[in-house]
């Protein structure tokens, strides 16, 4: 008898253990990708992008690829600030981006040359 209330234990240890793990791998996250380009509209490769949540604070990163395109996975839903960077270019900012739910948001940056 106390072998058998032990492997139940176990069994519902291990069931409620399971359970927890799915609920914490199932949050409230989107996404969120773009385009960065020049004013010109050719790709900007390399360039450093912060997603910023505005609540917060806290910040994701990225870098673009060869085609200029960058995918933040896993964001806890809310509002960011999108800031990304390149040698070259003056930073742009993009505000108020939304991520919702199970959403993948999307932004397009076109950066300024300096000078």
């Amino acid at each position: 008898m106390r072998r058998i209330l032990g492997t139940l234990s176990l069994m519902l240890i291990f069931a409620l253990a399971s359970s927890l793990f799915a609920s914490a791998q199932t949050g409230a996250t989107g996404s969120l990708s773009g385009t960065v380009t020049d004013a010109q509209g050719a790709a900007v490769s390399g360039a450093t992008v912060v997603v910023k949540n505005s609540a917060t604070n806290a910040e994701f990163n990225a870098t673009t690829s060869e085609k200029g395109d960058f995918n933040v996975a896993s964001l806890p839903a809310g509002t960011y600030t999108v800031t990304v960077t390149a040698p070259g270019f003056k930073q742009a900012v993009v505000r108020d981006v939304k991520v919702e739910t199970g959403q993948s948001a999307s932004v397009k940056v076109v950066l300024e040359k300096e000078g």
